[in-house]
């Protein structure tokens, strides 16, 4: 993996993922400023098939296996990512498109009470109060590895070293054994559709040894 080369293209951008991931103290918080325009849930649906050659990617730390387009780099242990997977270059080569997993273990004392609704909610609550603008287009139940989870597709203004990025990413988010998981998929507003296969890929594949 060119760790310059993905670092050069995503270092400034993961973060859009990460903030996304439940912080301990961000139930029972304050509300950010930005606005959140309500979306409801809707039943599963089902992602695009993506049809080109893949590589199984296997973490043996924490025991989850994952297929991935087989021209997409990857990158562990990457900004507090788990696993990056880095794909195109887009907007001119100033953004890879980007699929990570984020990986949280829940205090004891929340993850005994804690349910996938209040984790969303409070994923939901502190990306409010990361982006300058936060608006979820999208949200359905689905079971990713056989458990019960939320995919949020949002649009998000983030302004970052004095430019403004447009995205449309979509986040699927479940539960295990007071482990928080978070699949994002992160990309310019105007690509969100065109790659949208290679997230239904990673999220459907994605499995426990």
């Amino acid at each position: 993996m060119n760790k310059k080369n993905i670092g050069k293209n995503m270092a400034i951008f993961v973060i859009a993922a990460v903030m996304l991931t439940v912080l301990s103290g961000c139930i029972g918080g304050e509300e950010g400023t930005s606005t959140t325009t309500p979306a409801p849930t809707t039943p599963a649906k089902t992602l695009p098939v993506y049809s080109g050659e893949t590589e199984t990617y296997t973490n043996s730390e924490y025991g989850f296996s994952l297929k991935y387009p087989a021209d997409w780099e990857l990158m562990e242990n990457f900004m507090g990512l788990t696993v990056i997977l880095g794909g195109p270059q887009v907007m001119e080569g100033s953004y890879m498109v980007n699929i990570g997993v984020v990986r949280e273990e829940i205090p004891e004392d929340l993850a005994k009470k804690m349910t996938l609704e209040d984790y969303v909610k409070a994923s939901e609550l502190n990306a409010k109060k990361t982006f300058t603008e936060y608006n979820k287009v999208d949200e359905y139940n689905t079971t990713i590895a056989g458990l019960p989870a939320t995919v949020i597709t949002s649009n998000i203004v983030l302004e970052l070293g004095g430019i403004t990025y447009s995205l449309k990413d979509s986040f699927a988010i479940f539960l295990k054994d007071g482990v928080g998981y978070v699949i994002s998929y992160d990309v310019p507003a105007e690509f969100h559709d065109d790659y949208i296969d290679c997230f239904g890929l990673v999220v459907n594949s994605f499995t426990f040894e």
